[in-house]
């Protein structure tokens, strides 16, 4: 990543570090000067990075990730110093058989991204790791900018290739008298068999062992690889090794072997290039001053021409100075020259320039190093150039100068558009402790002094100017209040419910005065209740009115009057309390029913009491009342009660009822008796009861002559006398059986009676 775009995105590098990427286009065409946009505040709203994973085999359009397969989508972000840690920040998992979409939403855009995909569950399929865009290893992938403003980064696709069945590919790393280094090489293999996945498409790294520089990766048979190679000891005493950054073996073919040996690969010997970098005043040469970052960046000669390729050659960094210094190694033998830029600073920029003190990279002076060779002193002493001030404006006071009355200050037109203003306001030339608002107000301390106020304008990019206003005339005192007299105020208005109060609050002094009202319940505001009328309501009923007014006015004691409280505010009556009504059989076990007809207002709850001869009976209070064995003989009513708030509660009671008479006895079944025998004097008659129902009840007999009961005769059977003779005999039977009701049949009378 180049300074001009990590200063573009917002990044700072740490006090001191050496930096790669500046693209051939800035060294041809601008020389070396790189320009910096300044430090600034990311966008407020978060960024959100979204994608599309599908699968892919060699020759073949990509397709959907297949079911059973899933793949984990990696984010990871860098820290402020732009250190990349293999740990992933987020993780999202797609599946085979889903849509195959990922989203990271909720994303600071004040630090920069990678993205990278890794199969977890591969269903006996092997996949290659994959960076975007298609690159092989984390540190190949493209670094993500969070874009300005609302804007997020999308499409970020990967298609993963499908591995096919394994090779093992295995090499050694030489000096070029073919004896291992000794010291740890990073080896890289990138897979080149698909173009379309770029030279870094498998990224696989392995570290060779410090005792014979061999290395080894298990790789797909049939395809292409590059190799490189890195040094990682970056000791300072050690000679470093390096053909970076190109691979040194093109298109080595695993082919359907099961194991390839590409042989020794024989490092050269590294060179390196170091110096000081320092800055230059008025005073001389003096260290970099904290708070300073510089970048020193690497250029590889072009030719003898004297013209710079503009790439910048990636070697290792060694052993960073605490004072100023770097060093590169591991560099190919060659020529190179050295740049040195910063980022603003909050007193200026400090010029960029090229080894040796110029600014345009074609007049560079050339640094030549031959195989194993150092080349020290390429130093730098940067100079500052002094950033630009702010344009001031004079501020001014408006507002009247008497204590109590607020004060503000008028900044004026500040140069260049953007500059942020601040103030402290001065009281006899003197910072007011807390004072630092665009306005003041006056107090008891300002009163004789004269007040002003110094107006700051800063600028990112600028350096920061005050301007100080012309002080006031003394600040006068407040002028004393005069009295301001009013009357106790009253209340008129019917004390209930529902009524409107209207309060006097009679004649003020001076007559000026601004009246204000505020009513109260039993001492409280009443919260809304500020105008001269007030409605009472169920809140009031119980508790007293009273009212406040307060008057104020300009230049007078503001003075408040509260009125006598009224009496208790009283409960309205209900406009409709019914009387009751009862319905229902009167007798013992039938039920009543209370009907309580239409209160008004309506809302009223409504509660009943059963009474019995007009006590209460303990326990009834329904709608409904069933009648009882201790109601026989006695008069029932209702009485209900209707409450409702704001109303006084109201009782009405029914009529009292007819006396209940008890529960009615089930009748028996009776069977109207006949009468067998001849009808003559002295013969005898029989009575024929019949079958009755309950077969217990007890039956008795009764002979009537001509309807007239005989005398002692009250058997089943009747003996005929000369009484009867010419005379109708009957008979009548009479059942009776506890918890029945006693009944008598009488049989047909006979004809009369023969002598």
């Amino acid at each position: 990543m180049s300074l001009s775009q990590r200063f573009a995105s917002g990044q700072r590098p740490s006090r001191f570090r050496v930096f790669a990427g500046v693209a051939l286009a800035l060294a041809l065409s601008l020389g070396f000067i790189v320009a910096p946009a300044p430090d600034a505040a990311m966008a407020a709203s978060a960024l959100t990075i979204s994608g599309h994973v599908d699968t892919q085999v060699r020759g073949s359009a990509p397709a959907a990730i297949p079911v059973g397969v899933e793949f984990d989508v990696n984010l990871y972000a860098a820290d402020a110093s732009i250190r990349w840690d293999e740990t992933p920040v987020r993780t999202v998992r797609v599946r085979g058989g889903e849509s195959g979409n990922y989203s990271f939403a909720g994303l600071s855009r004040g630090t920069v991204y990678r993205v990278g995909v890794a199969a977890v569950v591969t269903n006996g399929i092997r996949y290659h790791d994959e960076f975007w865009p298609r690159k092989g290893s984390m540190k190949a992938a493209e670094v993500l900018y969070p874009p300005g403003g609302n804007a997020a980064l999308s499409n970020l696709n990967f298609s993963m290739i499908a591995r096919n069945s394994a090779a093992n590919l295995t090499g050694r790393v030489t000096n070029q008298a073919n004896v291992p280094l000794g010291i740890p090489i990073e080896v890289t293999l990138y897979d080149v068999q698909d173009t379309s996945l770029g030279d870094e498409a498998m990224g696989a790294i392995e570290r060779v062992t410090t005792v014979n520089g061999s290395y080894g990766f298990d790789v797909p048979r049939d395809a292409r690889y590059k190799l490189s190679f890195r040094d990682l000891s970056r000791a300072e005493t050690a000679l470093a090794w390096s053909v970076y950054p190109a691979p040194t073996r093109e298109f080595i073919q695993a082919g359907g072997a099961s194991a390839v040996d590409v042989g020794a690969v024989k490092l050269a010997p590294g060179v390196s290039i170091s110096g000081t970098v320092n800055t230059r005043t008025a005073g001389g040469v003096a260290p970099i001053p904290a708070g300073v970052d510089f970048s020193v960046e690497l250029y590889e000669r072009y030719s003898t021409m004297g013209w710079y390729t503009g790439r910048i050659v990636a070697p290792e960094i060694a052993n960073l100075g605490t004072a100023g210094t770097y060093r590169f190694v591991g560099l190919p033998a060659g020529q190179y020259t050295v740049g040195f830029t910063n980022a603003k600073t909050s007193s200026g920029n400090y010029d960029p320039q090229v080894w040796n003190n110029v600014s345009f990279i074609g007049d560079a002076s050339a640094v030549y190093v031959s195989a194993g060779g150092r080349a020290t002193g390429i130093n730098a002493s940067m100079v500052v150039r002094p950033l630009p001030s702010v344009s001031p404006a004079t501020p001014t006071i408006t507002g009247t100068l008497i204590d109590g009355q607020t004060l503000t200050a008028q900044a004026g037109v500040w140069k260049p558009t953007g500059v942020a203003v601040s103030q402290q306001w001065l009281r006899g030339g003197n910072p007011i402790s807390g004072a630092t608002a665009a306005s003041y107000t006056l107090t008891a301390a300002d009163v004789g002094s004269r007040i002003s106020v110094i107006v700051t304008g800063s600028m990112t990019g600028y350096t920061t100017a005050s301007q100080t206003s012309t002080e006031t005339a003394s600040i006068a005192a407040k002028p004393i209040p005069l009295p301001m007299t009013g009357p106790t105020p009253t209340i008129t208005g019917i004390l209930a419910n529902g009524k409107v109060l209207t309060l006097k609050p009679g004649v003020w002094n001076p007559k000026t005065a601004k009246l204000t009202q505020q009513w109260l319940r039993d001492g409280s505001p009443i919260t809304g209740a500020t105008k001269i009328k007030y409605t009472l309501t169920a809140a009031d009923v119980g508790r007293q009115i009273s009212a406040v007014v307060t008057g104020t006015r300009a230049g007078y004691v503001t003075t408040t009057m509260t009125s006598v409280p009224t009496t208790l505010i009283a409960a309205r009556p209900f406009t409709a309390a019914p009387r009751p009504t009862i319905t229902g059989t009167r007798t013992e076990g039938s039920v009543l029913t209370a009907k309580v007809g239409l209160w008004k207002p309506a809302g009223a709850a409504l509660t009943q009491q059963w009474l019995r001869n007009g006590v209460a009976i303990a326990g009834a209070t329904e709608r409904t009342y069933p009648l009882t064995t201790d109601d026989i003989g006695s008069q029932i009513s209702v009485a209900v009660s209707g409450s409702l708030a704001g109303y006084a509660t109201a009782t009405t009671t029914s009529v009292l009822t007819p006396k209940i008479a008890p529960k009615p006895l089930p009748n028996l079944t009776a069977v109207t008796p006949t009468i067998s025998g001849t009808r003559a004097n002295g013969k005898v008659l029989t009575a024929n009861v019949g079958a009755w129902k309950p077969t217990t009840v007890t039956l008795t007999q009764k002979w009537l002559r001509n309807g007239v009961a005989i005398a002692g005769a009250t058997s089943k059977t009747y003996t005929l006398t000369a009484a009867d003779v010419g005379r109708k005999i009957s008979v009548a039977v009479t059942g009776s059986l506890a918890g029945y009701t006693t009944a008598t049949k009488t049989s047909v009378a006979t004809v009369n009676i023969a002598k």
